[in-house]
């Protein structure tokens, strides 16, 4: 091999290895099944006014397909409301999105423990987050059980013996 080529090949190797990655944006595509989005029963009052802020501002950023920012105005609305069962549960939906499915599960047992008796609609919507995460995670026996509490909460009819 010519020696200038063989030095031009080094050359390009090193610069290549000095180059510095282009800003990679995640782009994330929302994994919730659109069944899990019930029929609109589930209703949210916020009356304290940095919530009801950083409630807006997080669904604008996953609006825009921003998760990350979303996730942190989420978390900053837990922050002053943490027994908030809609706020876990969007911050589930939020986590099932950017794939961190444990995580997901998580907000949404977490939800669920919040949630008032009467909030049949959330605690169905939780449960079926919880099955989707434990799907994309590959746990047969969880998503079994998963399934069971989302027929309880389904119809009265349906619930498990």
């Amino acid at each position: 091999m010519n020696p200038v080529c063989l030095a031009l090949a080094i050359i390009s190797v090193l610069m290549a290895g000095c180059a510095t990655p282009s800003k990679k944006t995640t782009e994330y595509e929302p994994t919730l099944p659109d069944y899990v989005n019930v029929d609109g029963s589930i209703r949210h009052e916020v009356r304290d006014e940095r919530v009801a802020s950083l409630w807006q501002a997080t669904a604008t950023e996953s609006g825009n397909g921003q998760y990350e920012n979303a996730i942190k105005y989420l978390n900053q609305a837990l922050d002053h409301a943490p027994r908030d069962p809609v706020l876990w549960s969007r911050g589930a939906e939020l986590y099932l999105t950017v794939g961190e499915h444990g995580q997901a599960e998580n907000y949404a047992a977490k939800s669920n423990f919040f949630a008032s008796a009467d909030s049949r609609a959330l605690r169905y919507r939780n449960w079926l987050i919880i099955r989707h995460a434990r799907e994309l995670r590959g746990d047969l026996l969880g998503v079994r059980n998963a399934q069971q509490m989302v027929l309880k909460f389904q119809s009265p009819s349906q619930a498990p013996e």
